[in-house]
């Protein structure tokens, strides 16, 4: 019996190959389309999923009460970590990291990678597999841990372990470290992202930093014996810690801290100024991009529909015989359905291959990790593409059927019938695929309207043709510079501590008795003109005046 309605479905697919590319090709798309909230939805959710202990794993931020500026914070006091499990028995440990960028040099080999200082428990905390060596490598205070990509780079093929490395900053400290262990890469899903694991106590060496300076601003981690016993340190007031922080560090003072689990940590990423997390889709997109996807795939059925109300209407003498030999009207809607599962059942086959080869790779610039289909390791893409499957089949092949179907043999032979047009659902199919279609086409234009006054917006500076490269300090950069000068291409070259949209500082600024938290730009003489700065009063910065070498400032508004 399946054979033989497979059979007719083939036929009827060769017979009507003008339909049927249609209705394929149009499903396949919108199939595809619709793939794309639902992979965006899987890489929000697995963000930082992968970590064992992470319902246990709570982020401490601190909200900062300045006027002008402030505002949540992913960094608290150094002393904070320690101070939080030695005051409440519901911490069972607590983890400090210090992200920086280290020059690693291997013999002739030179590396610029991404370092974090940390304590010796941060690979219990976080779930990231030793591939060699000790999780206590930090212990001890000339060791590191590497990731296995960083083992490559530095070492090849040779086994990395007690391997020594020479790792210095941009202060030209430098000190040599032998590698202890070796963990697995980061994963792009990841909001901890390293290269190079040194021990927090080298902070005081390398930057002057006390850790039992209240003063001295790390990210902390804390690790909870049971998950519900966050409630009792959100419900403490913390105020002895805040009032300890703000005697010290009275320009940037503390109004709370806040606990943020592990696993909603990329939810708030937009929120949260310097914090360690990458940032997730929110909800507001999330419900864009599944309206877009509901409505391409409702496009597509409505059309299938009514593709199969044509082409089901011209088989009714087929249709009117069959009747007269026995056949019931349950059996034609099952043979019509049968047809209509085969060609959803490519539909979803060549969806899905759009998606991984088309859709993903066109989006995946735009998302904070790659966007991946993997149909071996993840279920929900089965059940995605299993639910998506079941409701084309039923929304756009179950009313053809039921409206072919209903036609009597006898009017049939008479052609005394009337088809199609006639229908009045047929007709507010028609005018749904209309309305949805204007809705997408209005919709798309207010998008790229969008995109295109984005584009066009004025930064109030130039965009374009402009390189900055990073160097490792003034003397390297007055080297860079006298060469690259003789290029007769370039038409401004300028040194600059921090860059427009790269780096910055914030500064405590005092106006009319209150204090306000400003961005700054540490920059060199030529920066604003080399980068273009439109000004809107006064002028640039130049050499010859004394005081503007001594005390410069240029304030936006």
């Amino acid at each position: 019996m399946f054979k033989k309605s497979l059979l007719v479905a083939i036929r009827h697919i060769r017979k009507n190959k003008k339909y049927s590319v249609i209705s394929i090709t149009g499903l396949a798309l919108a199939v595809g389309c619709f793939t794309l909230p639902f992979v965006v939805k899987d890489l929000n959710e697995s963000i930082d999923m992968f970590h064992k202990k992470g319902k246990r794993i709570y982020y401490v931020e601190s909200r900062i009460g300045k006027s002008g500026g402030g505002g949540l914070w992913g960094t608290t006091p150094a002393p904070l970590g320690p101070a939080l499990k030695n005051d409440f028995p519901q911490v069972e440990d607590y983890v400090r990291v210090n992200r920086g960028t280290a020059v690693v040099r291997n013999g002739d080999k030179i590396f610029k990678d991404r370092m974090y200082f940390t304590d010796s428990q941060f690979l219990d905390f976080f779930t990231f597999p030793l591939v060699c060596g000790e999780k206590t490598a930090l212990e001890q205070s000339n060791s590191i841990i590497i990731t296995e990509e960083a083992a490559e780079k530095y070492f090849g093929e040779i086994d990395p372990l007690e391997k020594t490395v020479l790792i210095s900053n941009e202060n030209d400290f430098k000190e040599s470290f032998m590698v202890r262990a070796v963990v697995s890469t980061p994963p792009e899903a990841s909001s901890l992202q390293f290269d190079i694991l040194i021990p927090i106590q080298k902070l005081q060496a390398w930057e002057g930093s006390d850790l039992i300076d209240w003063g001295k601003w790390v990210h902390t981690f804390i690790l909870l014996k049971n998950s519900q016993d966050i409630t009792a340190l959100k419900s403490h007031p913390m105020t002895g810690y805040i009032k300890q922080q703000n005697e010290v560090e009275k320009s940037w003072p503390i109004q709370s801290l806040l606990f943020e689990n592990l696993y909603e940590l990329s939810e708030n990423t937009p929120q949260v100024n310097g914090d360690l997390g990458i940032s997730g889709f929110p909800p507001e997109t999330m419900v864009g991009l599944w309206g877009f996807g509901i409505i391409i795939l409702l496009l597509a059925c409505f059309n299938f529909i009514n593709i199969g109300i044509v082409t089901g209407t011209r088989r009714l003498t087929e249709i009117g015989i069959r009747k007269v030999l026995g056949s019931s009207r349950s059996k034609l809607i099952a043979q019509f359905i049968g047809e209509h599962i085969l060609i959803c059942l490519l539909a979803i086959v060549l969806g899905g291959i759009f998606a991984r080869t088309v859709i993903l790779p066109f989006f995946t610039n735009m998302f904070t990790a790659p966007l991946k289909m993997d149909f071996f390791q993840s279920f929900d893409i089965w059940i995605f593409y299993g639910l998506t499957f079941l409701i084309t089949v039923l929304g756009s092949g179950g009313y053809p059927a039921l409206y072919v179907s209903q036609f009597r043999p006898a009017d049939i032979l008479k052609k005394s019938y009337k088809v199609g047009g006639g229908s009045k659902i047929s007709n507010i199919f028609l005018a749904f695929q209309f309305i949805l279609a204007f809705i997408m086409i209005g919709t798309s234009l207010i998008f790229i309207q969008n995109a295109i006054y984005q584009k066009n917006l004025d930064w109030g500076y130039n965009q374009e043709q402009v390189l900055n490269v990073a160097l490792k300090d003034k003397n390297q950069f007055e080297v860079y510079k006298n060469k690259i000068a003789q290029n007769p291409d370039i038409i401004g070259i300028s040194g600059t501590e921090h860059h427009i949209g790269r780096s910055w500082t914030l500064e405590t600024v005092e106006y009319h008795e209150q204090e306000y938290a400003m961005t700054s730009f540490a920059v060199g003489p030529d920066y604003l003109k080399t980068m273009q700065v439109r000004f809107k009063e006064g002028r640039n910065f130049k050499r010859e005046f004394a005081t503007d070498i001594a005390m410069p400032v240029i304030n936006s508004l």
